[in-house]
């Protein structure tokens, strides 16, 4: 593991989440991918349920942040 997800994985483990920014969050999915398959030497899924369900509380409640969550999840979560 690189130095950088190290970092970012302490953040997440020890509850430093206001440390995280969202070049963070935008790298997550992938340090994950890369940490699992690391140990466990094959290629790996993430499945992800209901994460639309933050999206659809934030559209209901006229947030402003709707707008870049929903570029946040087509940028990383829907590569596929």
């Amino acid at each position: 593991m690189l130095p950088d997800e190290y970092e970012l994985m302490y953040k997440y483990a020890f509850g430093r989440i206001k440390e995280i920014n969202k070049n963070d969050i935008k790298n997550s999915l992938d340090i994950l991918i890369s940490i699992l398959y690391e140990h466990y030497d094959r290629r790996v899924i993430i499945l992800i349920d209901e994460y639309d369900r933050i999206i659809n509380n934030l559209y209901g409640n006229n947030s402003l942040l709707y707008d870049e969550a929903i570029n946040l999840l087509t940028v990383n979560v829907m590569k596929i």
